[in-house]
C-alpha cells in the first residue's frame, strides 16, 4: 500500500537541478509505516535506571573484597592492558568467570571487539531482575498483534499486511 503525492511542476524542477519547470508532474512515494516503528512503539523494553558510576563500582568491588581502593583501580588498569594485548594479538581473551572477549576483522580491515558475558551472569539477571519495563503487557505477543496495535492506533498510517 503505497500513497502517491504529486507536487508541482516547479517543486521537480528544483529536486532535479533544472532551472526551468518540467512538464511532467513529479511523483514522490511516501513508504507506509513500518514493522520496526511499531516494535519501537509497543514492543516491550528496558526502561534503564541511572547509570552505575566507576566510583560506586569500585566503592562496591572494595567493600566486597577487603582490598584497597589503589588496589583496585591496579588490578582494573592491568586487566585493561592485558585484555588489549591478548586482542591485538587476535587471540580470544577468556576470563576465569567465563566471560570472554573476541576480535573480530570487519571488512574495511579494522577491528570490533566481541563481548560474550558469563552465561551464569546472564542467568542469574535475568532471575533477579528488578528493573522497569516498558510495555510489559506485551511480552509474548506476535509481530501479527504488535502491528494490529499499531493499526489501531495510527489508522492513517497503518502497517500493510504482508504480501501488500
Amino acid at each position: 500500500m503505497m500513497r502517491i503525492l504529486e507536487d508541482s511542476a516547479w517543486f521537480a524542477s528544483r529536486l532535479s537541478g533544472q532551472g526551468r519547470p518540467s512538464t511532467k508532474p513529479f511523483i514522490r512515494r511516501i513508504r507506509p509505516a513500518q514493522k520496526i516503528q511499531a516494535w519501537a512503539a509497543y514492543g516491550p523494553r528496558i526502561a534503564l535506571g541511572d547509570p552505575m558510576k566507576k566510583e560506586e563500582l569500585i566503592e562496591n568491588i572494595v567493600a566486597a573484597t577487603n582490598q584497597s581502593k589503589g588496589s583496585v583501580l591496579a588490578v582494573l588498569a592491568e586487566l585493561d592492558v592485558q585484555l588489549e594485548a591478548g586482542l591485538k594479538a587476535g587471540r580470544i581473551v577468556h576470563l576465569p568467570n567465563g566471560t570472554h572477549f573476541e576480535p573480530i576483522g570487519k571488512k574495511d580491515g579494522s577491528i570490533n571487539i566481541g563481548v560474550r558475558v558469563n552465561p551464569e551472569l546472564d542467568k542469574d539477571v535475568n532471575n533477579g531482575f528488578r528493573g522497569n519495563w516498558v510495555n510489559s503487557a506485551n511480552f509474548n505477543k506476535s509481530e501479527a498483534e504488535i502491528v494490529a496495535l499499531w493499526n489501531a492506533e495510527h489508522p492513517e498510517d497503518p502497517i500493510p499486511p504482508d504480501g501488500e
